[in-house]
Order: structure tokens, then sequence, then C-alpha cells
């Protein structure tokens, strides 16, 4: 007994030992000199030195910031530098912190400290107001900058710099270049900044939070410093990532928080075109998720068809779902045909994110590319023989569409009049368009994933005769027939639909015309 009480008095005081390796804000007072780690080039760590000049207590929701100038390393010349977040600061042999803040175009270079306290804390998240952390640095190999890797540089304030891969072997210890891999494969997105701390398997970093994203699980990697380049506005390191290994587990107030080992799930995302084909592997954090994708698909589109191309891109998409659903999702694009074609799809794929009945989860993304003539047919008018019918008498429908660089082309349909007396719409549409506007009214998973599968190609023109002005009443639901589309067992039932008739053309279908008719005796 007396054995084991002096065991557990001994791990006692050797985990309060180890707890103390850090020193409090309170420990810590004005014109204590210290030094600090961090890599300027390849993956040696170097030193740098540290003034403590004061502390600013209770920034944000009282975290506390220590403020410190740094010299050495001609940090006198470049200021502190982007990609420097993280870099752990002593001062009398213990840690007290690490470089995460910064003003640009400083004469000299001051920088904030995050107390290592704050690093350990998972339980903050969001920023600290009325600092500016430090730049992270978002390397790009493979892809060029375009405007969907504006928005996550913009939303991250990130430094956008160009980036190659590493294959060397970096060692895990304070002061090395670490980072979030935000995709790989055929191109690779890294957001890097400086490892502060190793304890027990987790590695903590940057010192300020990369998106706030709490708990995330994305890849983790080493990285090596190619290059430091000197800039009144900010300096910046350009690094390059080694292998991935691990994933970040935390991104909160303190930092990142990583841990060695683990492997986050990813997307894969693959392209085809003809001969072409690219492949990727982006985190699955859902902003991140769509504008990597997006910008994956931006860029190869450019590189497949060219600024100059004139007609049509046709893009068919499969999304494979974590539950192994695939929901598959035609797109033919004419006008402006790479950015249009780039946003449908993210828009679709932020509605199987952001819908509001259930996140579907996605596993892979197989898209396959084509280049077409240009045809495209936009629904000009409608004419009818007359306004008013008898029941069941026949009703004669011409439909013009316009045709883009040629001449219009005519339809003609017939469709019988209700049977029933009242005001009707005739309503003619891209089957597309009128089966989207049942995403407001969707109630229930069952209904969405049915939605999800059987969305219609862009090529079909609908004609429908719909009821106006009542409700009725179907199951347990009751519907306003002019505004609104239900399901019942799979088959279309709401808009008051009392007709309907489909034609596929041989291109894209665009537009909507709507026409009163009345039936009476």
């Amino acid at each position: 007994m007396k054995k084991r009480l002096l065991i557990l008095l001994i791990v006692s005081v050797l985990s309060g030992a180890e707890e103390k390796n850090f020193l409090d804000v309170d420990e810590i007072k004005k014109g204590d000199r210290g030094y600090g780690l961090t890599t300027f080039i390849g993956s040696s760590i170097d030193t740098f030195y540290v003034e403590i000049i004061d502390i600013l207590k209770g920034q944000g929701t009282g975290q506390d910031i220590i403020l410190a100038r740094l010299y050495g390393r001609d940090l006198e010349e470049t200021g502190v530098i982007s990609g420097m977040s993280g870099s752990p600061v002593y001062v009398n042999g213990k840690i007290i912190g690490a470089v995460a803040y910064a003003w640009p175009f400083g004469k000299e270079p001051i920088c904030g400290i995050t107390t290592f306290k704050d690093m350990l804390n998972r339980d903050e998240k969001g920023v600290i107001e009325n600092v500016i952390p430090i730049k992270g640095i978002l390397t790009l190999s493979g892809i060029s900058r375009n405007e969907f890797i504006d928005t996550i540089v913009h939303k991250l304030s990130l430094e956008v710099l160009p980036g190659g891969i590493s294959d060397k072997e970096i060692e895990i210890k304070p002061g090395a270049p670490c980072g979030m891999v935000l995709a790989y494969g055929d191109a690779v997105l890294s957001v890097f900044g400086t490892l502060t701390y190793v304890k027990d398997g987790y590695i903590y970093a940057f010192g300020h939070p990369a998106f706030s994203g709490g708990n995330v699980r994305i890849p983790f990697s080493m990285g090596e410093v190619n290059a430091v380049f000197p800039s009144i506005y900010s300096s910046f390191k350009i690094v390059s990532p080694s292998k991935i290994i691990g994933s970040v587990v935390y991104d909160g107030k303190g930092g990142i928080i990583a841990k060695i080992g683990d492997k986050a799930d990813v997307v894969e995302f693959v392209m085809r075109y003809g001969d072409e084909k690219r492949v990727y592997y982006i985190t699955k954090e859902d902003f991140l998720l769509k504008n990597i994708f997006a910008s994956f698909l931006y860029n190869n589109l450019l590189e497949f068809t060219g600024n100059s191309f004139e007609g049509s891109i046709t893009g068919n998409f499969k999304f494979l779902t974590t539950s192994n659903d695939t929901f598959s999702y035609d797109i033919i694009s004419s006008e402006s045909p790479v950015r249009s074609l780039t946003m449908e799809a993210y828009y679709y794929l932020n509605f199987l994110s952001q819908n509001n009945i259930k996140k579907i989860e996605i596993k892979k993304i197989d898209v396959d590319i084509e280049k077409k003539p240009f045809k495209e047919f936009i629904i000009k008018d409608v004419v009818l023989n007359k306004e008013e019918y008898k029941p069941s008498e026949d009703i004669y429908i011409k439909i013009i569409l316009e045709r883009l660089r040629d001449n219009d082309t005519t339809i003609y349909l017939r469709l019988k009049s209700p049977k029933v007396e009242g005001e009707y719409i005739i309503n003619v549409s891209s089957e597309r368009e009128a089966y989207i506007e049942k995403e407001r009214i969707i109630k229930n998973e069952k209904e969405l994933i049915m939605y999800l599968k059987n969305i219609p190609e862009y090529k079909e023109i609908s004609v429908n005769i719909n009821r106006m002005g009542e409700k009725f009443k179907q199951g347990e639901q009751i519907v306003n027939t002019t505004k609104k589309i239900i399901f019942k067992d799979g088959i279309e039932s709401g808009y008051g639909i009392i007709e309907k008739k489909i034609m596929k053309m041989e291109g894209n279908v665009s537009g909507k015309k709507e026409i009163k008719i009345n039936v009476r005796r």
C-alpha cells in the first residue's frame, strides 16, 4: 500500500513539474527577455530573440495577449513574417506561448503572443477582436488562383503563394513548419504556420484559429521552407508540405491541435475529359470542400475548353454519399459556360450540405465533361387558340422557342381542357426549372432523397395545366395549389396539376411562360 502511494506521489510530482514547464502570464513582466524558435530556410530550427513589452489583459473572452519585440535573424529588417504563427517563445527556459499576431507596415518587429495556457484550452472558439493574426500561408501547387480560392483567402485571412511538394522527412519538433493540407492529389492546397508544442501524440500550432472550425478533421503535415521574401507590407515564407502525418482535430481561439497518426476522411474528386483525367482528395469541411471543389472544376474546365470556346459544355456529375446513395446531376451550360457550369455545380453541392432536412455527407464526386456544338432553346412565347374553353375541349398550344444564332423553332401541342369548370394556368417551362421549385417544400428525409434521385435534364420542356386558387387535401397535407408541389409515393401530385406533357429537345431549355384560361360550360 505504501509502495503504491509512493508511486502515485512520484507520478503526481512529475506531472506537476511537467505542467509547470510553462510560465503563467502573472509570472511574466515587462522587460523580460527570452528567445523563440522558427524555421527560416529548409527544415532547420533557428533561434530569434524576444523582449516583453507588456501584457494586454482580457482580450476577446478574457484571453490575454503578450506584447513583445522580436530581434535577431534579420527580423529588424523583415518584420514579423507570415508563416511564423505558432513559433514558440521561451522566457527563463520555459515556454510562455506562441507568436500569433502582428500589424502590417510596422516599423519594428512587434508581435502579439498567445499564452501557452490558452493554446491548451479547447473550450474557446471564435477570434480575438482588435488584434490581427499573422497571415497564414496558402500554398498552391497544380492550380491557379481564381475567385473560389479568393473566397477561402478572404475568409481565412491568408497570403497566397506558390508551393511545391517536399519529399523530406521533417522532424516533429517546436519551431518546424507545419499545417493543414486542404487538398492533395493532382493539385495541393495547404495552409502553413509553425509548430509550437508536442505532447502525448498531439501537436499544438499557429497560436490563433485557422477558421474557428472547432472540432474538425483535416489532413496535417510538416513542411519545408523554400525561401523568405521580405516585404514592406508583410514578409512571408514560401513553404512546401511534406507527407501527411496526422489530422487537425481542433481549431479554436488558441490555435490548432493535430493528432499524429490520425487519418482524416476526405472526398475523392475525379474529373474526366476525353483521355484527360484528374484526381483530387479534398477535406470534408463544408466551406472548404465547396470552394476547393469549385476551384478545381473551374480551372480544369478552362484548361479543357479554353477561354475562346463557343459552344455548350455538358457535365455529368455523380455524387456518392457515405450511406452509398448515388445522386446524378447533369448540367448543360452555353452562356459563359465555364463559370455558369461551375456555379451550378457549386450550388448543388451546397444544397446537399445546407438543405433544411439533413446534411448529405459526400464520399466521392465523379465528373465527366463534354464539349458540344452551341444549342440552346429559350421559351420566347406561348400562344393559345383562345382564352376560354368548355370542359374536355381541345386546347391548341403554339410554343415559340428562340434559338441563339439561329431561327426560332415552333412546337405545336394539343391538350385537353379540364373536366371541371374554373380558372387554370397553362405553365410552359424547362422541366428542370419547374422541378427545382420543389426544394422549398420538401418535408422529410424520404422526400429529400426522392427529390435528389429524380432531378430531370435541362433538355426537357414541361407543359402543365394547373388549377388556380383552391386548396386541396392529399393524405394529411393541405397545400396551396398555385404555389407548391407535394410528394406522395413518388408521384408528383401538386401545383394542382390536371395534365402534364414533357418534350425532349436537342439542347438546353430555359425560360418560363404562363397563360391564364377559363373553363366554362
